[in-house]
């Protein structure tokens, strides 16, 4: 990991990511509608926001938070200094998307996977921009109805356990691992 911690506490790395995975997604998702039948690339689009969500809570929940592993190490980093901006190389998004979209594609066609790489990648630019403004913006509402993620978060980092969900509320209420205040959960996890 040290050889890579300068690259991922690069403000370049931090904000050149969050480009290439916001243009990349555009562009998946347009070629997956340009090429594929409207019914099944939009289905193919809601999987891949939904598989992100669940991708993004378990991560959360049992990587991040759970043993002794890199992954909890640099999470654990991030608890300790919310402030640093630290984030993953910045391929690192469309290298997962490029996987699952050939992983898509090889059962339900080019335009499918084209699609759920697209969402995929989308939800990932949202969370990243819910979990930047969290950290960067802790009283504006600036993200409208998305600031009650934002909102979720914080509370994440008052708590430390629960609300692993960025992107979505979503898995915290069907896991019980919502936090809805300082103190209580919905149930225990």
């Amino acid at each position: 990991m040290s050889r890579f911690a300068p690259l991922m506490t690069s403000r370049a790395n931090y904000w050149g990511g969050t480009a290439l995975d916001l243009a990349a997604s555009i562009v998946a998702l347009v070629a997956g509608f340009r090429l594929g039948h409207v019914a099944a690339v939009l289905a193919a689009a809601l999987a891949g926001l939904l598989w992100y969500s669940l991708c993004e809570y378990a991560i959360h929940r049992w990587l991040y938070h759970t043993g002794r592993n890199i992954a909890a190490v640099a999470h654990a980093r991030h608890h300790v200094e919310p402030g640093v901006v630290y984030g993953p190389p910045f391929y690192y998004g469309v290298a997962i998307a490029a996987l699952h979209a050939v992983l898509v594609a090889l059962p339900f066609g080019a335009a499918s996977g084209l699609a759920f790489a697209g969402a995929l990648l989308l939800g990932y630019v949202q969370h990243g921009l819910v979990h930047h403004s969290a950290h960067r913006y802790p009283i504006l509402d600036i993200l409208g109805s998305r600031s009650a993620l934002r909102k979720h978060h914080a509370l994440h980092h008052r708590v430390g356990r629960g609300n692993f969900g960025v992107s979505t509320m979503w898995w915290d209420r069907m896991f019980g691992t919502l936090v809805t205040t300082a103190g209580e959960r919905t149930r225990p996890p």
